[in-house]
């Protein structure tokens, strides 16, 4: 009746949550909670077979049991919910276990008890291993099998009845089929080698995107480890053998496999227990709660997942027409009942990807299964996690409790960016209408950068709207709608994800002067007379991007025969042109801040006469299994390395000059890899400051309102092996903007380039 009284008021408070726990702060012990199962969620999710071929709704299911964890009154409830989230796999072998109950009072015994074996009246052996309980003495078991080998010559058929009324002491799991398995018993009655059960298992490598395509080749998909041949043995023994197994038994492999060759049969009472012939792991949810998972599934030598041409009764009389069945077939009787596959696995769905509601403010469980799918895709797949600062696993109750008490769309979508903002990776986008709205989807007729630590007023996007406000390029602004810039670069600067600061830096400064579409900006700035004013623009989602060399030619020739590109702007087609235009010039400076149009490939190889030049090293992480490390398990995870070289240089001119590039802050992802590249044909040298230090093929996901996330997923570094990301290209020169240089219309980081050049 207690434990009656106990569920009753567990059902009342789950269906109370939509009213009290929606917004409520949760205990340090109920983020603990959501924490771990988030974690098992994420777990489950990559590496559950049935999730790479079955189309289960296991996000739905988190949700849903989210927020019936979180109100759980004691372990007895907590077990409930996650045996409700579990059912969605329809799968026997993953099951719930609390620890500390009083355990049926199993039998004990020795090895002679343990493995019975004789004959009937009519010479039919008869192996019993019903109880289980003394395994763990292999000696003697061993000496039994010899003496079952040495009898089995003189028998008429052969039962092996593996059945058992109770659970298995779980100390001595796995013992019989180790030593069935070992000893080489099932040689003894075939005639030719059969292929045993191979094992499939659930294997990434790199994150497969969500939405779209990526360069970076990441897939998704199954590995199998087989299960061996098993040969005949010597001396065969040329007689009919029936084994017998219900859901208790713990079943050798090659016993089951015995049911593929000609004058051996399987029969089954009631269902297969799968779970000792598959693998599963174990995740301690908590100290009490134990939740054991499958992690493969059996795999037929002939392809098919989980087949076998065995005997299943099932129903009331399941064990004693199992057993008929058995000893009909001895006896050379026919058997009437029909052979069925051993398990009933789709693998042909075609898989979905998951949908969420469309509301850009989900519920509580959507709201939780938003940070257990952000932990878990970064904990396994994202590319430079080892180089994160902080605890990726510690921060996780927070970030739940944050987005557990968001109490709209934005507070939840400012949830979001704080605890993604931990990867510290430049490709760490985050594309959501919500904060679309908060940033303004509307800009200045300018654009500002940080120079000596404040917003200059760098380029014009609009120039007569602009002028005729009285802004001038090099203006410092001192003010954002009457909210000083430092203080709304410091709001912008804690949400946005960045490898490094100077970066972020760089971020928050596409974003000061947003706003919504006509709307005005008010900004007090001081010119470079030291003059305070005010002065107000129109926002507008149509002022174009400009630069500040959009005036100059991509290609000319500079004073002293020195050569100069815009990476920005070249495009494939004129690269041809351009080393035409280029060839007599004494070196060339390649421009690469800002984003190029995918030119090293044919750049670099007119660089260098060698060949075969490795240019950049490549390594994503290839997990094959949880994570867990529970007790003695381990967990295993290879990873995905290759070299990439510059391509083949196809018979064209090669430039045999000096050539540097200019970097800085808005040099990232393919334009910093085509700093490596020209360093690796000719060792190009770098003129300005540090890059973004963002770079690695991106990949990406969806988590509820309408969110979509990046993040790198290749770890690239320099073909010598030395870091990239985080700490970006290093110049040779270093040598940044200055305020003065800005307001006197000098570009001071080419004219420090030239310089260099001139003296070489």
């Amino acid at each position: 009746m207690k434990t009656m009284a106990r569920l009753l008021i567990y059902l009342l408070l789950v269906c109370s949550i939509g009213a009290q726990a929606q917004n409520s702060p949760l205990t340090a012990e109920q983020t603990t909670r959501l924490a771990q199962f988030s974690k098992l969620y994420s777990h489950i999710k990559f590496f559950h077979p049935y999730m790479g071929c079955q189309n289960i709704p296991l996000d739905s299911a988190f949700a849903a049991s989210a927020t019936k964890l979180i109100e759980a009154p004691d372990v007895q409830a907590q077990v409930l919910v996650l045996q409700e989230f579990l059912q969605v796999l329809n799968d026997p072998a993953t099951t719930v276990e609390q620890q500390g109950l009083i355990q049926q009072d199993y039998l004990t015994g020795t090895a002679n008890d343990s493995l019975q074996f004789y004959f009937n009246h009519d010479s039919i052996l008869i192996i019993n291993t019903n109880n289980y309980f003394g395994f763990d003495d292999f000696g003697k078991i061993s000496e039994q099998l010899d003496s079952i080998k040495s009898m089995a010559a003189f028998a008429k058929g052969i039962v092996f009845d593996m059945r058992t009324l109770q659970p298995i002491r779980e100390n001595v799991v796995g013992y019989w089929p180790y030593i069935f398995d070992a000893a080489e018993i099932a040689g003894h009655f075939i005639s030719k080698p059969i292929n045993n059960y191979s094992q499939r298992f659930r294997m990434h490598s790199g994150f497969a995107p969500e939405n779209g395509t990526t360069s970076g080749g990441y897939y998704s998909g199954f590995y199998t480890v087989g299960g061996g041949t098993i040969k005949p043995a010597n001396q065969r023994i040329n007689l009919p053998v029936a084994i017998l197994i219900n859901d208790h038994s713990d079943v050798p492999s090659q016993a089951v496999a015995l049911s593929m060759s000609p004058g051996c049969a399987v029969f089954i009472s009631g269902s297969l227990p799968e779970s000792s012939l598959i693998q599963t792991t174990t995740f301690e949810f908590s100290p009490e709660i134990l939740v054991n998972f499958r992690v493969s599934e059996l795999l037929a030598p002939n392809g098919a997942v989980g087949s076998g041409d065995c005997y299943v009764f099932e129903g009331t009389y399941a064990w004693d027409a199992a057993e008929k069945a058995a000893y009909d077939f001895v006896y050379g009787k026919p058997v009437s009942h029909p052979k069925s596959g051993l398990t009933k696995t789709k693998t042909d769905e075609t898989l979905v990807a998951s949908t969420y509601e469309k509301t850009f403010y989900p519920s509580l469980g959507y709201r939780l299964l938003a940070g257990a799918k952000i932990w878990g895709i970064i904990h396994y797949f994202f590319a430079y996690k080892e180089l994160m600062s902080g605890d990726w696993d510690k921060m996780l109750p927070d970030h739940l409790n944050s987005l557990a008490g968001a109490k709209d769309s934005l507070e939840y979508n400012l949830a979001v960016y704080k605890m993604y903002r931990n990867i510290e990776d430049g490709h760490g986008f985050i594309s959501s209408p919500t904060m679309g709205d908060y940033f303004g989807r509307a800009s200045a007729p300018c654009s500002v950068k940080f120079v000596e630590g404040q917003a200059i007023v760098s380029v014009f996007r609009d120039d007569s709207i602009a002028q005729k406000a009285g802004l001038s390029i090099g203006d410092v602004v001192l003010e954002i709608n009457g909210e000083k810039t430092e203080i709304r670069a410091q709001r912008l600067a804690a949400l946005l994800n960045a490898s490094n600061e100077w970066t972020r830096s760089e971020y928050v400064s596409w974003r000061l002067l947003r706003g919504k579409e006509g709307e005005n900006i008010t900004l007090k700035v001081r010119d470079k007379k030291n003059r305070e004013k005010t002065v107000v623009l129109p926002l507008s989602q149509k002022y174009p991007f400009k630069s500040a060399r959009d005036q100059l030619d991509t290609v000319r020739i500079l004073p002293g025969n020195i050569g100069y590109v815009d990476l920005a702007r070249l495009v494939g087609d004129d690269v041809d042109n351009m080393f035409e235009k280029l060839k007599d010039t004494r070196a060339i400076i390649f421009d690469m801040r800002g984003y190029p149009n995918g030119t090293a490939w044919s750049i670099a190889p007119r660089l260098t006469e060698k060949s075969n030049t490795a240019a950049a090293r490549f390594m994503r992480y290839n997990p094959m299994s949880p994570d867990i490390g529970f007790r003695d398990m381990n967990s295993m995870s290879t990873t995905h390395t290759f070299v990439q070289h510059i391509p083949a240089n196809m018979g064209k001119s090669v430039y045999k000059g000096k050539t540097v590039m200019l970097i800085d802050e808005s040099t990232q992802s393919q334009a910093e890899h085509t700093g490596l590249f020209f360093e690796a044909a000719n060792g190009t040298e770098f003129i300005g400051s540090p890059t973004a230090g963002a770079n690695g093929d991106v990949t990406n996901f969806k988590i509820p309102g309408n969110i979509s996330l990046s993040f790198s997923g290749h770890d690239v570094r320099h073909a010598d092996g030395r870091q990239l990301q985080k700490v970006g290209l290093q110049p040779k020169v270093y040598v940044k903007p200055t305020i003065k240089g800005i307001q006197a219309g000098k570009d001071e980081v080419l004219d420090a380039a030239i310089k260099y050049l001139t003296k070489k």
